[in-house]
């Protein structure tokens, strides 16, 4: 029995608040399964809130609140918040429980992830290392998180151009997957593709073509032609057949993996203005500057469309436009396109010195000038310039 209507009214106060306490734990849990990272940060801070309410808040469930919001953090890009999570995490763990709990390896790979897209390689495996150390404690080197951590160190050690070094450990990691795991497991496409790009950047583009193709066929199977990641496997592959000189199969293949990212992303996604760049490069240097055209031009509209500082953006793109049709021989479309980059430049740096304004306003006129001989080392400069250096054109 209550002897107070305080105690009562506590009571049912703390029931309450546990009940919501659990309801955010479960939904943050299914955003996550499902990828909806902003709903599982919202989720998890409120968690948060409710836990530090408490008198006495549990540490195994704010260290465990505070992992799952780090690794949530860390899906949406928003890696300084997740580093913050995650260590919060690890100290609770090791002042609790210390070093050597089941979990604190498997955050020290999590920090180690962060640091790695941060591009901190040596932090990160410095993390790696950590976590095989601790990790190896508790289970064998077969095991499939010592597997995992194994990974990291070898897509961070190709990051670093040591190719050779990330194929020992990627090859090592394969005699496992290869004795465990079923033959269309999506975890042995991400090792094929990681083994192919060790063994491109080698330069054994037969040995890379023959693992990008073997994840391609396993990702086909798990998620059928038109995902993402098939897309990523057909681009590989035609960088591979690019450098083979096979250009034919490299063009069928990169337009296959556009329309992929099309029908995934749709038309007005970053990550369509990377293909379409890469369709211009291809087509650049074959020196089918028609077909070049046509893809700078789709990646010019989509940077209009969607940039939000257009003027810093799509200079490049516009150089691009500018060399190959001075290559072409269309200098009329070469002095149109110069005059824009300069209007950019110059609308760009609102502190230009009026020496340098003058100097924008001469070049303008030359090259608006019929008769002045643009030279493609000219081109190349105009589009290329910094806003430092155009005094001296």
């Amino acid at each position: 029995m209550f002897k107070t209507f305080k105690e009562l009214f506590s009571c049912v106060l703390f029931r309450e608040e546990y009940l919501q306490e659990k309801n955010y734990e479960k939904k943050a849990e299914e955003h996550l399964s499902k990828g909806q990272f902003e709903d599982a940060i919202y989720c998890l801070k409120e968690h948060l809130n409710i836990l530090n309410r408490s008198p006495r808040p549990s540490a195994m469930a704010l260290a465990k609140t505070y992992k799952s919001l780090g690794i949530a953090y860390r899906k949406s890009n928003k890696y300084y918040l997740a580093l913050k999570s995650l260590r919060r995490a690890l100290r609770i763990y090791r002042k609790s429980w210390g070093e050597k709990h089941i979990i604190v390896p498997r955050l020290y790979n999590e920090i180690g992830l962060v640091y790695y897209q941060l591009g901190n390689y040596e932090k990160a495996l410095e993390k790696y290392e950590k976590a095989l150390e601790i990790g190896l404690e508790f289970t064998d080197e077969h095991n499939q998180f010592i597997l995992e951590i194994n990974c990291n160190m070898g897509i961070l050690f190709n990051s670093q151009g040591r190719s050779k070094l990330a194929l020992y450990y990627f090859e090592k990691i394969l005699k496992d997957y290869l004795l465990t795991c079923d033959k269309n497991d999506p975890k042995l496409a991400i090792l094929c593709n990681n083994i192919g790009v060790s063994n491109a950047n080698e330069g054994n583009f037969e040995e890379a073509a023959k693992y990008y193709q073997q994840a391609l066929e396993i990702n086909r199977i798990n998620y059928g032609n038109m995902h993402p990641n098939v897309a990523a496997n057909l681009n590989n592959l035609a960088e591979v057949y690019t450098k083979k000189n096979e250009n034919d199969k490299a063009e069928i293949l990169l337009l296959e993996a556009l329309k992929i990212d099309l029908a995934c992303y749709g038309p007005y996604h970053p990550k369509i203005l990377g293909n379409y760049n890469n369709m211009g490069v291809f087509y650049k240097n074959q020196k089918k500057y028609h077909h070049a055209l046509k893809f700078y031009k789709k990646a010019l509209q989509l940077k209009m469309k969607t940039s939000k500082e257009v003027n810093m953006d799509i200079t490049g793109t516009l150089g691009w436009f500018s060399i190959i049709s001075h290559e072409k021989g269309d200098l009329v479309q070469v002095r149109n396109i110069l005059i824009w980059i300069l209007d950019l430049r110059k609308e760009k740096n609102k502190l230009f010195k009026e020496k340098n304004e003058q100097s924008v306003e001469n070049i303008k006129q030359r090259i608006k000038n019929t008769d002045y001989d643009l030279s493609r080392n000219q081109v190349s400069f105009l589009t290329e310039y910094s806003n430092s250096s155009i005094s001296v054109i």
